[in-house]
């Protein structure tokens, strides 16, 4: 059975050669596989130059034994309109012009820092970096933008 881990740094290198899998070394020394085969990989090959050149950091979710990349998520500028709280506690985040309501979940590990951020951003109207799934619109990092 696999256990998938989560990490959100940023990128140090990219490597990648023909006929070979893809290496991404983490700032924090850690080196993660992208496989070959994988179907994601033209299109996180494009978007990894952008991170690297404004050191924004990605989310990552990667098999820990083999240390196989399952998904990478960029982190985007985006700025808080409003924090909305739910009955079962979770948060309903609406993002300045962004055309649907994204969630954060109560279950998140760093949620209580997480929803202090939001909340910051959307009183002070200054943009976070944030990690999105891209089919549940949940939140899963938020980091001040340009260690603001």
């Amino acid at each position: 059975m696999e256990h998938v881990e989560a990490v959100t740094d940023t990128i140090a290198s990219w490597t990648q050669k023909e006929g070979t899998d893809t290496v991404l070394s983490l700032r924090d020394g850690r080196q993660l596989i992208i496989l070959r085969t994988d179907p994601h990989l033209k299109v996180w090959n494009q978007a990894i130059a952008l991170q690297k050149e404004k050191r924004w950091p990605v989310y990552i979710e990667f098999e820990a034994h083999s240390r196989t990349v399952q998904q990478l998520l960029l982190c985007t500028p985006r700025e808080v309109e409003e924090v909305q709280p739910q009955a079962s506690g979770d948060m309903t985040v609406v993002f300045r012009h962004a055309p649907s309501f994204y969630s954060l979940k109560k279950a998140l590990p760093h949620f209580d820092d997480t929803l202090a951020l939001l909340k910051a951003s959307a009183q002070r109207h200054t943009p976070l970096l944030i990690a999105v799934h891209p089919t549940t619109l949940e939140i899963l990092f938020a980091s001040p933008l340009n260690g603001q």
